[in-house]
């Protein structure tokens, strides 16, 4: 492997370091990818290929490039994104909350979709804009008895609880990569109840929950978290906002809730302040 020069960015799971002919990706005790050369090769163990890596390895990619991006003004959220044709449905919450029964449901009932778990977030040409991350889904075993449809379009790894839904096999055309134009923030939680329940939030609300969705704010070595945090507060600014308690029909009934939800949606209006100031 080549000598590192200099590190671009270095954080506690990826590492992008410059090299005397390219640059150099690892992790903690170990590098995993060169990248050299024009047209660029990327070397992987050894192998000089076009990249085919195992799913591991495509992970520590990522884990690697998601990092040097946030050096060029691109960040992460921790949140799925649905698109109807009047606007991005952000879909919040901790693991567990519901976004992938949610962001399921909405895209079997017709809607587009960027993904499920993360979304990355820039600003360009002077908007704030969406792009697509990771499009595969991830459904736990108890979430797939609502959907007995898509059974045909898993894959699972022996050693990993979720199935992964091939997204681009069981809804063709409906991936979009990228989304500018209106939003609305969903901060989902769990409830007992049969019926779900939508209630608007204040903007403050909303800009400390998406401040809670994106970890890499927590990180000493990140590269401009002013830049980070001033795209989440334009975002919260922009968009309707609202807390979505998911009843117990989004599994027994996950199409007749996706368009409750989608009608609800509709209604939903800015609080006064972000009215006034559109």
């Amino acid at each position: 492997m080549p000598k590192v020069l200099d590190f671009v960015i270095r954080e506690p799971n990826a590492w992008l370091g410059r090299t005397a002919s390219g640059l150099l990706i690892g992790g903690v005790g170990e590098a995993w990818f060169s990248i050299e050369g024009a047209p660029p090769i990327i070397c992987c163990g050894g192998l000089r290929a076009k990249l085919d890596p195992s799913d591991g390895e495509r992970i520590r990619l990522l884990d690697a490039l998601v990092a040097a991006l946030r050096t060029i003004g691109v960040h992460t959220l921790h949140a799925g994104v649905v698109c109807t044709d009047e606007a991005a449905l952000i879909l919040l919450g901790d693991s567990g909350s519901g976004k992938s029964t949610t962001a399921t449901a909405l895209v079997s009932d017709g809607c587009h979709y960027l993904g499920d778990d993360e979304v990355l977030l820039r600003e360009s040409a002077g908007a704030l804009e969406l792009l697509s991350f990771w499009p595969a889904f991830r459904l736990t075993e108890r979430v797939l008895g609502a959907f007995m449809w898509l059974r045909s379009h898993l894959s699972k790894a022996d050693t990993d609880p979720k199935w992964e839904l091939r997204t681009a096999e069981a809804f063709p055309g409906q991936q979009l990569h990228s989304w500018q134009g209106p939003t609305v923030l969903l901060f989902l939680a769990r409830s007992a109840a049969e019926c779900s329940r939508l209630a608007p939030i204040t903007l403050s609300e909303a800009t400390g929950l998406l401040i809670a969705q994106s970890t890499a704010l927590g990180l000493d070595c990140h590269p401009n978290p002013r830049e980070h945090l001033q795209l989440l507060a334009r975002l919260a600014h922009l968009a309707r906002c609202a807390r979505l308690e998911l009843g117990r029909e989004w599994l027994s009934d996950p199409i007749g809730a996706a368009r409750r939800l989608k009608e609800a949606v509709r209604s939903l209006s800015l609080p006064p302040r972000q009215s006034e100031a559109s």
